[in-house]
C-alpha cells in the first residue's frame, strides 16, 4: 500500500514537474535550468505528500529528518543528472525523453531511500548524544565511541549525507573551466617540464630551476602523476585539488558524527564548508593550487592531535599518523603547514593540558618525524641547485612578513572582512556566535567547540600578522569555523529539546527554532551562487583564457600555428603568459606544429600558409591589417592565415 501511495504521489509529481520542465525548454531555458525549475517544486510538494499520507508520520518533524529528506533528493537527483548528460552525449540534446527516463530513475531510488532513510524509523532523531554520557569518565579522558543507540540505518543516511555534500561541492566547484594566471597557471608548467623531463626535486619554469616559485614540490609530483593518468588535459592537473577537497568535507562529517553521534550536524558542517567560496572557489577545490592539499593535511593532522590529547596516552598509530599528515602538509607549502600548530598550542593552555606534550615523548618524535623530510628537502634542494634555501626563505618567512609582496597589502582587520563580511565563509558573520554556545554545550561538544576556535582564531592571529595578506592564507580556518558552527547548532538544538521536554518550551515553537539552521543554509547558499556567478565565474572571463578552445577549434588545419601574445608584465617576466604556454606544450606533445611568440616583429618572418592566432586585444589590429585571409573569430580571439 506504501509503495502505491508513493506511486500515485510520484505520478502527481512527474506530471507537474515534467509539465514544468517542458515549459520550461518552450520558453528557451537549457536543460539543466529546466531540470531544475521542475524538481525544486517536486522537492516540497512531495515531502509535504509523502510524509502525512504515504507514510504517515505522526511524529513531529526534526531537524534529522529535513536534512535525511534534503540528502535523499540530492543522491537521486544525482542519479537523474547521470542518466540526462549520459543521453545528452549520444545526442539527446534538449529532448523532452530524456528527461522522462531521468525522472524514471529518480522517482524508483527516491522511493527506495525515503523509505530506509527519511520516514522508515518514525522520523529517528538522531540529534541527541546523551548515550555518550551515562557512564563516568576519567579526568580528562574523552570517550571515542559514537552514539550506541544509532539505528542501523545510520551509516547509510550517513553515506547518501556525503554523496549529497560531495555533489554540492562539484556544483559549486564545476569541472570545466580554463587555466587562469594566478596561480595555477605556474604550478601547472612546473608539473608540465617535470612531466616531459622526469620527476624531481627541483621545479622549473622555462625548463630553469623555479627561484619565484618557491614551495616544495608534493603538489607538484601529484599533478605529474594525474597527468600521466589522464592526459594533459585541464582538469588532470587540477585532480589533486578537488580530492583533497573532497576528502577535507568527509573528515569534517567523520569528526562531527564522532563528536556528537549525529548525522544530521555532521551533514550540516559538511554543507557549511562545502558552500564555502573560498574553500570551492579559486585557490580552493576549483583551481590547481597549494591550498586544497595543505588544508587536506593540517584538517586531517589537527584533528588527530585532538583525540591524541584527550587520551592519558596516545595511541601511537594516531601520533605517527599525525606526524605523517604534518610532514605532508609541509612538504605541500612549506612553513604554512605549520601554522596551525599555533591553535593547538593556545588549545592546551587554555584547558591546562600543556603537560602532556612534555610527560610523553611521542609529542616530540611526531614534530621531528614531521620535521624531517621538509629539511632534508632543503638541504637536498640546495645542494642541487644553490640559492634556492635564500629564495624560500625571504619568499616564505621574511619577506612575506616584512613587506607586501606583489603588493598583496591589508589592514590588520583584512581577513575578517573578506572571510565574514563579504561571504568567503559561506554562514558569513553568523559564524561569529558560535562562542556564545560554549555555556550550554555539554562536556564532550564543549572540548571540541573551544578546539576548533582556538584553531580559527590561531590561525587569524598568525595571517594578520604578516605584511602580505591574501584571502586563501586563511583557508586552512575553514573546516573549523564549519565545525565550529556545526557545535554550535548541536548544543542549541539539545538545550532546546530538554527545555521541549520540561516544557517550558513549546512544541510550536521548537519547530521554528529547528527549522533555524535549514534557513542559514538556504541564504549561505544563494550567497554561495551569487559568488560563483558574479565574482568567480567573470574572473575567467578574460581573452588569455580562451586559447585553449581557439587551439582546439584550429585541429583541424594542417599548417603551423604561431600564437601572439605580449603576456602580462610581472617582476621577474615581462611577458608572463603560463596559461597559453600550457596549451601551446600540450598541442606540441600532441605532435602539433604549435609556436608561441611575444614579438611583433616575428610576423615579417612567417612562411606562407601559416596561420597567426591571438586572443590579445591590443595586437588583434596588427593581425587584421598583415594578414587578410580569415579562418576564426570567437570569444575575443582571432586566426587569420598568410597566403
Amino acid at each position: 500500500m506504501t509503495a502505491l501511495k508513493f506511486g500515485l504521489v510520484g505520478f502527481l509529481n512527474t506530471a507537474i514537474g515534467y509539465t514544468i520542465i517542458v515549459a520550461a525548454l518552450a520558453m528557451g531555458f537549457n536543460d539543466y535550468a529546466a531540470n531544475a525549475l521542475g524538481y525544486g517544486f517536486g522537492m516540497v510538494m512531495s515531502y509535504s505528500l509523502n510524509r502525512y499520507w504515504t507514510f504517515s508520520c505522526k511524529n513531529q518533524r526534526s531537524f534529522r529528518e529535513i536534512i535525511a529528506y534534503l540528502c535523499v533528493f540530492s543522491v537521486a537527483y544525482l542519479a537523474n543528472l547521470l542518466v540526462l548528460t549520459s543521453l545528452r552525449v549520444i545526442g539527446f540534446v534538449d529532448q523532452p525523453v530524456a528527461h522522462l527516463l531521468g525522472l524514471a530513475v529518480y522517482s524508483v531510488l527516491f522511493y527506495l531511500l525515503s523509505r530506509s532513510v527519511v520516514f522508515g524509523n518514525g522520523g529517528y532523531d538522531t540529534m541527541s548524544d546523551q548515550p555518550l554520557f551515562q557512564h563516568r569518565q576519567r579526568a580528562n579522558v574523552m570517550p571515542l565511541r559514537g552514539n550506541a543507540s544509532m539505528p542501523v540505518n545510520g551509516n547509510l543516511f550517513f553515506a547518501l549525507a556525503v554523496i549529497a555534500n560531495f555533489t554540492i561541492l562539484l556544483l559549486f566547484a564545476g569541472l570545466a573551466h580554463p587555466i587562469v594566471i594566478w596561480d595555477e597557471g605556474r604550478i601547472i608548467i612546473n608539473a608540465m617540464e617535470m612531466r616531459q623531463s622526469g620527476l624531481s626535486l627541483v621545479t622549473t619554469y622555462n625548463f630553469e630551476p623555479d627561484l619565484w616559485n618557491t614551495k616544495p614540490p608534493l603538489l607538484v609530483w601529484l599533478m605529474t602523476g594525474a597527468m600521466a593518468l589522464l592526459g594533459p588535459t585541464e582538469f588532470a592537473p587540477r585532480l589533486p585539488s578537488l580530492i583533497s577537497s573532497l576528502g577535507t568535507i568527509l573528515l569534517v562529517m567523520l569528526f562531527l558524527r564522532r563528536i556528537t553521534g549525529s548525522v544530521a550536524i555532521a551533514t550540516f558542517g559538511g554543507l557549511v564548508l562545502a558552500m564555502s567560496g573560498g574553500f570551492f572557489g579559486e585557490h580552493g577545490a576549483r583551481t590547481g593550487d597549494y591550498d586544497a592539499l595543505l588544508v587536506f593535511f593540517t584538517t586531517g593532522y589537527l584533528m588527530l592531535l585532538f583525540f591524541a590529547l584527550h587520551r592519558q596516552r596516545a595511541p601511537i598509530s594516531w601520533v605517527l599518523l599525525a606526524a605523517f599528515l604534518g610532514a605532508a602538509a609541509l612538504m605541500t607549502k612549506g612553513v604554512a603547514g605549520g601554522a596551525p600548530i599555533v591553535g593547538v598550542f593556545l588549545y592546551i593552555v587554555i584547558t591546562r593540558r600543556w603537560r602532556r606534550l612534555f610527560t610523553h615523548p611521542c609529542y616530540l618524535v611526531a614534530g621531528l618525524l614531521a620535521l624531517a623530510p621538509l629539511v632534508a628537502f632543503l638541504f637536498l634542494r640546495e645542494q642541487v641547485a644553490p640559492g634556492y634555501l635564500n629564495a624560500t626563505i625571504f619568499n616564505d618567512v621574511t619577506g612575506r612578513f616584512s613587506e607586501a609582496l606583489d603588493n598583496h597589502s591589508g589592514p590588520p582587520w583584512y581577513y575578517l572582512v573578506s572571510t565574514f563580511v563579504n561571504g568567503r565563509f559561506s554562514l558569513g558573520t553568523s559564524v561569529l556566535l558560535a562562542p556564545f554556545a560554549l555555556p550550554i554545550a555539554n562536556r564532550r561538544t564543549r572540548f571540541a567547540l573551544i578546539y576548533a576556535l582556538c584553531i580559527a582564531l590561531g590561525m587569524l592571529l598568525i595571517v594578520s600578522i604578516t605584511a602580505t595578506k591574501l584571502q586563501h592564507y586563511y583557508l586552512p580556518a575553514y573546516p573549523f569555523l564549519a565545525i565550529s558552527a556545526a557545535l554550535a547548532v548541536h548544543a542549541c538544538l539539545i538545550h532546546l529539546q530538554t527545555h521541549v521536554a520540561t516544557g517550558t518550551v513549546s512544541p510550536r515553537r521548537a519547530l521554528i527554532i529547528r527549522i533555524a539552521p535549514i534557513i542559514m543554509l538556504l541564504i549561505a547558499m544563494g550567497q554561495s551562487v551569487h559568488l560563483r556567478i558574479n565574482i568567480l565565474d567573470p574572473y575567467l572571463d578574460y581573452p588569455r583564457a580562451s586559447y585553449g578552445r581557439l587551439l582546439n577549434s584550429l585541429k583541424a588545419q594542417n599548417a603551423p600555428i604561431l600564437v601572439l601574445d605580449k603576456g602580462t608584465s610581472i617582476s621577474i617576466d615581462p611577458h608572463y603568459s603560463p596559461e597559453l604556454r600550457f596549451h601551446v606544450m600540450v598541442a606540441q606533445e600532441n605532435g602539433r606544429n604549435v609556436k608561441q611568440t611575444s614579438d611583433v616583429r616575428q610576423l615579417a618572418s612567417v612562411s606562407p600558409n601559416t596561420i597567426v592566432a591571438t586572443c590579445d586585444q591590443s595586437l588583434i589590429s596588427v593581425v587584421q591589417a598583415q594578414f587578410p585571409k580569415l579562418l576564426l573569430k570567437s570569444n575575443g580571439c582571432v586566426a587569420r592565415r598568410k597566403i
